[in-house]
Formats: structure tokens, sequence, C-alpha cells
């Protein structure tokens, strides 16, 4: 909720995936929040970015991890000036 002046904002996130990933995850999302208090189908990087950052990002898979929860990306947001 706090950012230092210059600070930098660091991401490890589980995010929705594409195709048939972001259909599965849209199906199960109710049930993952409520068991879970998981949200399997967010989208953070649009979401950062709408909240004035920059963001340098990649993309990656999280192996051996259930399909609705495998998208992931890693990134780095700074406040935009």
């Amino acid at each position: 909720r706090v950012l230092r002046p210059a600070g930098r904002l660091l991401l490890i996130e589980h995010v929705r995936g594409e195709g048939g990933r972001a259909v599965l995850q849209e199906a199960v999302a109710p049930a993952s929040r409520i068991l879970f208090c998981c949200s399997p189908n967010r989208r953070t990087a649009e979401a950062v970015r709408a909240a004035g950052f920059e963001l340098a990002e990649e993309a990656f898979e999280l192996e051996g991890s259930p399909a609705w929860t495998r998208s992931a990306f890693q990134g780095v947001a700074v406040k935009r000036e």
C-alpha cells in the first residue's frame, strides 16, 4: 500500500492464462476463492499498469501446479512520473 518515492514493487503472481486455461480458471474461480482464498484468474499486470506503474514482466509456468494456477509472471513495477 505504501511505496517510497522511486521505490520498486516486486511481484510474483499466478495470473489469468490464455485460451482453454482461461476458461478453466473462470470456471473454478468462485470455488477457489471460497476454498483456498485464491483468485486464479487475476489480471494483475493490467491492474498494476492501471494504478500508474510501468511494469517490466516475464511470464512463466508453475510446473507441478494444478492447471488453473499454472500461469504466472514475475515483474518489477515503478511509479510513472
